[in-house]
């Protein structure tokens, strides 16, 4: 769905409308889970110039609008407890790229290796996570650094009746138990697979553009932000909301 401009006169209260005219769409389809710092029912990313470099120099894993975002699944921690949020919204602020590329889905039922790699890698076998931390924003060209934060959560995760779920976020270090044995190249033949052997949806990123979507029933990724607009303070903002709608996968 996009939100038209010319919402308001002064482009800062045009902007702010239709961040909240989105979010207000989001929270006709889901119950919004709260973001944990601010209280508010969507967390806000912007990306600069300035705050990557910060990143960089303190050795934090993260993914720039330029680098190609492969496929994944949302995640919730709530309560210390592991859960695969059944929606995902995302909401484009702004995009200073003149080619962002397109917003990919994957639905499970539309990759053919699904079971056989629920099969190789484990159904409710626990694996340790390291997560892509959330950065606030702070002051200009300041950002707040969390320390990284390690999880356990199975990948492939079934009841014992018809539900099923994917925790597929993060960076996968190992397998939960010390004792156990995994070949990570399961995993990248995994991420291989999803890329290269499954029908995807395809939908352009643009700004104001809102994106809901089944994060519990697919994977989903983005493509390359390319050609950055020169000379502007902020490459990308965003707003994501995840659903407290969900499976939990691990205590």
């Amino acid at each position: 769905m996009d939100v038209p401009p010319g919402l308001a006169t002064r482009p800062t209260a045009d902007a702010v409308m239709g961040a909240v005219i989105a979010a207000a769409v989001a929270a006709r389809f889901m119950t919004p889970a709260l973001d944990v710092r601010n209280g508010t029912p969507f967390t806000l990313y912007t990306a600069s110039a300035q705050n990557e470099a910060r990143l960089k120099q303190a050795g934090l894993k993260f993914f720039s609008p330029n680098e190609k975002l492969g496929f994944h699944t949302d995640g919730l921690i709530r309560n210390d407890a592991i859960y695969v949020p059944r929606y995902l919204a995302l909401y484009n602020i702004l995009i200073a790229y003149r080619r962002p590329g397109n917003f990919l889905w994957v639905p499970f039922s539309l990759w053919p290796d699904f079971e056989r790699y629920g099969e190789s890698i484990g159904w409710n076998v626990p694996y340790r996570f390291a997560m892509t931390p959330i950065v606030y924003s702070g002051a200009i060209g300041q950002a707040s650094l969390p320390a990284p934060r390690f999880i356990e959560a199975p990948i492939f995760w079934r009841d014992g009746g018809q539900q099923q779920a994917v925790f597929l976020n993060g960076e996968v270090i190992g397998p939960a138990s010390a004792t156990a044995r995994f070949d990570m190249g399961h995993l990248i033949e995994m991420k291989d697979s999803i890329s290269m052997r499954s029908t995807r949806l395809a939908v352009p990123q643009r700004a104001r553009r809102l994106i809901l979507m089944n994060n519990g029933a697919g994977f989903h990724a983005r493509d390359v932000f390319a050609d950055p607009v020169p000379g502007v303070r902020y490459t990308r903002s965003f707003m994501r909301s995840v659903s407290t709608e969900g499976l939990r996968v691990y205590n």
